[in-house]
């Protein structure tokens, strides 16, 4: 996976329009709430076989964090 389908994907799950960039922060990103994390949980599970973990979810403060999520786990180009 490239970062451009990266982002494209996190703001599919975020149902946000696709203009997210790494340096986007949470507090920005009107479907960074509860329900977006459950949904990026499943996601990230369901389609990389990823399980994040609580204090992963609390330091997660940029859509960067997320993707680095993806690179920790070889799913994204570093």
């Amino acid at each position: 996976m490239n970062q451009a389908e990266a982002l494209a994907l996190i703001a599919e799950i975020f149902e946000c329009p696709n203009t997210l960039a790494p340096s986007t922060q949470k507090h920005n990103v009107r479907g960074w709430d509860s329900m977006g994390v459950l949904s990026l949980m499943a996601e990230f599970d369901d389609r990389f076989s990823i399980l994040l973990t609580q204090p992963q979810l609390e330091q997660m403060k940029t859509v960067d964090d997320i993707l680095q999520v993806l690179r920790d786990h070889g799913h994204l180009a570093a």
